[in-house]
């Protein structure tokens, strides 16, 4: 339940029960694919969404899920979590953002500093070994054409997929 009509915040957090019970709610027949993003970052809540990507897998075994994030949740966690998503996740979109780790802090202000640029691309080459689709994103109106140009030539250094998405204005 959204606490005001114009607002994306919630009253309170969901439990994955609630969020079981809203998804049988759901017309799986219309649904392409599932995917796990938000007004904040998935990952913060690791257990509630691999239980929610496991329900999913259980209940529409061909159904795609997919998982947008900053990349941090292995900072929050402290560990590789990854590995969690092996057999429930298809694609994780990760947001780039930049080519560097100073220009990536600037832009996103990330919580955990300089070295939240480095723990993004290690998460991205870490869901390779469990994700079939693992892609890192950029805006293309946000960056300049030499930019994207070396966000592609990043990716291409470290056998990761670079997507370049259509900026869209709401």
């Amino acid at each position: 339940e959204m606490a005001e009509e114009s607002s994306l915040w919630l009253k309170k957090e969901p439990t994955a029960e609630e969020l079981k019970a809203e998804m049988e709610t759901v017309p799986w027949d219309m649904i392409r694919e599932v995917v796990f993003c938000g007004f904040g970052e998935p990952t913060q809540k690791q257990s509630v969404l691999v239980e929610m990507l496991h329900y999913v897998k259980d209940r529409h075994p061909g159904m795609p899920t997919r998982l947008n994030t900053n990349g941090l949740g292995e900072l929050a966690h402290g560990r590789e979590i990854s590995e969690d998503f092996m057999g429930v996740l298809d694609t994780i979109s990760i947001s780039l953002n930049a080519s560097n780790a100073e220009k990536y802090l600037a832009l996103t202000n990330a919580k955990y500093g300089i070295g939240s640029y480095e723990a993004m691309l290690a998460f991205a080459e870490h869901s390779r070994k469990y994700v079939p689709n693992v892609v890192l994103t950029i805006v293309d109106h946000v960056n300049p054409p030499e930019e994207i140009e070396k966000c592609r030539e990043l990716c291409e250094e470290r056998g990761l997929t670079l997507r370049v998405r259509p900026y869209e204005d709401s």
